[in-house]
């Protein structure tokens, strides 16, 4: 289910891994940014290859909440670009 339609962050997220939609690990999961309301705004990623934090909006990732998992619909090479 895509992030930004939870009215709440969701309860384990914080500790979930972040995969592209090919399936690879792209890093893990640091922080949740809210909207005034208290909607997932925006999530901070740490980069499995140890590049600084990168925020995506809600809106380009999807969590898998029974698995634990957020995918994100950028790609790798895009997230090397949006660094």
């Amino acid at each position: 289910m895509a992030l930004d339609s939870y009215t709440v962050p969701p309860k384990n997220i914080d500790s979930a891994r972040v995969f592209d939609q090919r399936g690879r690990v792209v890093g893990s999961v640091k922080g949740i940014e809210s909207d005034a309301a208290g909607k997932p705004d925006a999530i901070s990623i740490q980069l499995s290859d140890g590049r600084p934090l990168m925020v995506v909006a809600a809106g380009d990732v999807s969590y898998d909440q029974e698995r634990n998992v957020v995918v994100t619909a950028i790609d790798p090479q895009g997230i090397a670009l949006a660094k």
